[in-house]
């Protein structure tokens, strides 16, 4: 990695002190697709102009990611008073896109729960960032027959039923910023039913089970992504003090 690679951290906002050790570019050349990681600071630059056109699925992700062990899982809402709090740093310095189908860039803070009864498993994306889009009104919740899958979109703006965003936190932008911002919201039970319900009505065939103690929190990620079918797209995000507690309600 050559001096025109160092230079990552412009798109990241993230500097890592030891390159040689803790930052990746495909190529080294300033503006390359770049992975960071140092000190428990996490950051990636996407460009989709390193990808092999014969390969190219038009789409690009780096992501950190806890996926508990069996063991170790938790059904959270076993007890109703019980909430999942998410705190984070982040910074969105770089994006771009079309903002359109097949050309948008966004970050996501995504919390993955498999239903025990059904294996049904939802994405419970919580939306900070997408790039030109002031807010998702319309909370979406796709349903995947075939994959027995749910997709939520919860964008993390106070008022959402889906959420509950803590008094501190920054909320959902559309524009891209440089410098630390503190996100820290909840999944409360409350929160999950009403998850659940907009589910049901929209698909009622769906296998997902109505009782929200039946749910386990499988998997956590960080979907920072591009999709550059239709028109080019970039990103470049990093995160530091990321958190997943479970503790009572309003509890300090």
């Amino acid at each position: 990695m050559g001096p025109a690679s160092w230079r990552a951290g412009d798109k990241t906002g993230f500097y890592p002190k030891d390159l040689y050790r803790n930052q990746l570019g495909f190529q080294d050349k300033y503006g390359t697709t770049t992975a960071q990681a140092e000190n428990g600071i996490v950051g990636a630059y996407l460009n989709p102009k390193d990808e092999d056109p014969d390969v190219d699925s038009g789409k690009m992700m780096i992501t950190p990611i806890i996926r508990w062990s069996k063991s170790k899982t938790i059904q959270p809402f076993a007890n109703a008073k019980n909430a999942i709090e998410v705190d984070m740093d982040l910074q969105v310095p770089t994006a771009s896109s079309a903002s359109k189908p097949g050309s948008i860039s966004y970050v996501v803070a995504d919390l993955e729960f498999t239903d025990q009864t059904s294996s049904t498993k939802i994405s419970y994306g919580c939306a900070l960032f997408f790039h030109k889009h002031d807010g998702l009104k319309d909370y979406p919740i796709g349903y995947d027959a075939p994959s027995n899958s749910v997709v939520a979109n919860v964008p993390v703006i106070r008022g959402n039923p889906k959420i509950t965003v803590l008094p501190e936190s920054a909320t959902y932008t559309g524009t891209t910023w440089r410098g630390w911002r503190t996100y820290r919201f909840e999944i409360t039970a409350e929160n999950f039913i009403a998850t659940l319900s907009a589910l049901k009505k929209k698909s009622p065939d769906s296998k997902a089970s109505n009782d929200i103690a039946d749910y386990k929190l499988t998997m956590y990620h960080l979907n920072a992504e591009i999709n550059h079918k239709s028109a080019p797209a970039e990103l470049g995000w990093s995160l530091r003090n990321t958190r997943i507690l479970l503790h009572h309600e309003h509890e300090n």
